[in-house]
């Protein structure tokens, strides 16, 4: 029972976190300047290798 809490909460503030950074690289690409379609496939890079360095 412990195991899964602790693992659920970790899920929802690991997915929380990737949203609030993916949002955040969005918004500062639009202010840039970037398109939207440029924006989509680079936006989740920062968020993906600050999970990967902290694993």
């Amino acid at each position: 029972m412990t195991v899964r809490l602790v693992t659920a909460i970790m899920v929802v503030v690991v997915g929380l976190s990737f949203l609030f950074a993916f949002g955040n690289v969005w918004l500062l690409a639009l202010r840039l300047g970037v398109s939207e379609s440029m924006i989509a496939g680079e936006s989740a890079g920062p968020p993906l290798t600050v999970c990967g360095a902290g694993c």
